[in-house]
């Protein structure tokens, strides 16, 4: 959820912006999922597990009941612990026979609230709590030995999450205490009379990111600055995304125009009628009128108009190059003023870290031959192994670095090539180990000293190739090159002679 009062120079104060799940085309995920074992910060329970419903497989009675007509369960959840309630967490245990059972609860939890030591490859599903799925006025709080919560499911092919209740013993009022939750759960004064809107779950992960806000509000005081040079009266904006940079832009520059590219393919016109209504919203709040504001669902392959600013997202969340944006580089600038039209960001730095990880390689490949019911399948198997690895949080996963973040290459996006590329440095190592995989993030410059890293920002993950295993030591050289290739990126690291 964004609920925040402001967003760099914008007024959000009477707007809540929360995630819709938004699965596809009219449809709606019943629930998100996320590696709670991952979430930096950790997580706390707040009341011990509860099994909504089981299953046997035998039954065919009872499986054609939850497939057909589907069924509502309760559960109640007594509080063990003070805190906010974000959201219920759920996960599943298979009965392989009468002792054995496999469980895809987060590390410490289990069946019955027993203690899972091991942590499995699978999520967790994540039901968001929400004043739309409750009545109550104690939303959000909780306290130990007093509240419970009863929470209502559906369970008809899918678990949807239908509403919940916190109740509070009458008799035990909570009082302000010394650690100061109480005022930390008070209302922020908007009550009820703040405008809802919804965006898809990446749209708001790109809106949180505080690192991403700064550099949009610097950004829009430099370039609406009359010493910059910078003309910013006619805008194109190709993110995809929520239009952080173009609203900041169209509260400092008064007169801009803002061209807004939307992508309306297969499974995407949901998002694009949030993304709208968020514009909306925003500029209604921040009396900006809508009629600055046009839409354009493709890029003409020419046109006579052409823009003093291009606003372009060249990597992905999942903390990759977009390639489709590297490939479409070259229209994009034709559509620039002349030897005046800007484009932002201008330049991409390549960063990586050479990396020792179990957790990688017990991802990527099978690492044990041994037979399988007689058979060695890993051979087989490895063969569509994928040695690029994404969507992955730097600071959650398990790895022993070998060496310290280098810079490898620099991309300029005004002038960037298609063609294949190699570029090769020498990396110091700083601890003996085995290299595993080349981790890579992108630093992003906009311009007056202004740079967003996808490593610190909460907006974007990170990548790895996985390359071959490698045995090293302290003081040893890594040689580690880099194949570029039509937006595509590729590392190969070999011991240096």
């Amino acid at each position: 959820m964004l609920c925040r009062p402001k967003h760099g120079y914008l007024d959000l104060s009477g707007l809540r912006i929360r995630s819709n799940f938004y699965g596809g085309e009219s449809s709606q995920e019943p629930y998100s999922s996320e590696d709670l074992d991952s979430i930096p910060g950790g997580f706390a329970c707040l009341a011990q597990p509860k099994c909504l419903f089981s299953i046997d497989f035998s039954n065919r009675h009872k499986i054609e009941e939850l497939v057909t007509q589907g069924i509502n369960k309760s559960v109640i959840f007594p509080v063990t612990k003070d805190g906010t309630c974000h959201a219920i967490a759920a996960w599943f245990t298979l009965h392989l026979d009468e002792t054995q059972k496999f469980s895809t609860a987060p590390r410490g939890l289990g069946p019955g609230g027993a203690v899972n030591h091991e942590k499995t490859c699978w999520q967790q599903a994540i039901f968001p709590t929400s004043p739309s799925k409750t009545t109550s006025k104690q939303y959000g709080k909780l306290y130990k030995e007093v509240s419970e919560i009863k929470a209502t499911f559906k369970i008809h092919n899918h678990v949807e999450f239908v509403s919940y209740e916190v109740s509070t013993a009458a008799d035990h009022e909570p009082a302000i205490n010394g650690n100061g939750c109480a005022s930390r759960w008070e209302t922020n004064g908007q009550g009820n009379n703040s405008q809802l809107v919804e965006l898809p779950s990446s749209s708001i992960r790109w809106s949180n990111c505080d690192k991403l806000e700064q550099v949009a509000q610097w950004l829009a005081y430099y370039a609406s600055n009359s010493e910059s040079g910078v003309n910013c009266a006619n805008i194109l904006d190709l993110t995809g995304e929520v239009s952080v940079f173009s609203l900041q832009l169209a509260k400092t520059s008064p007169g801009s125009r803002f061209t807004l590219k939307m992508d309306v393919g297969e499974g995407q016109r949901g998002k694009v009628s949030c993304l709208l209504d968020v514009l909306a919203a925003i500029a209604k709040a921040n009396q900006l009128s809508l009629n600055r504001f046009s839409c354009i669902t493709e890029l003409p392959e020419s046109t006579s108009e052409k823009f003093n600013l291009c606003l372009i997202n060249p990597v992905q969340p999942c903390g990759r190059l977009d390639q489709s944006v590297m490939l479409s580089l070259h229209q994009t600038l034709s559509y620039l003023v002349p030897r005046q039209g800007l484009i932002l960001p201008h330049k991409l730095q390549l960063w990586a870290q050479i990396i020792e990880s179990e957790q990688l390689c017990d991802w990527s490949h099978l690492r044990s031959n041994e037979p399988v019911s007689g058979f060695r399948i890993a051979d087989q198997i490895n063969i569509l192994a994928v040695t690029h690895q994404q969507d992955l949080n730097y600071q959650t996963m398990q790895k022993k670095v070998l060496s310290e973040p280098f810079q490898i290459r620099e991309i300029n996006l005004t002038n960037f090539s298609m063609e294949r590329e190699f570029v090769s440095t020498k990396v110091d190592i700083i601890a003996s180990g085995k290299a595993h995989a080349v981790i890579y993030w992108f630093i992003m410059d906009y311009g007056w000293n202004l740079y967003l890293s996808t490593l610190e920002s909460s907006a974007f993950s990170q990548c790895a190739l996985m390359c071959k295993e490698t045995p090293v030591d302290n003081n040893e050289n890594l040689e580690v090159s880099v194949q570029s290739e039509e937006g595509l990126l590729y590392f190969h690291v070999k011991k240096s002679l």
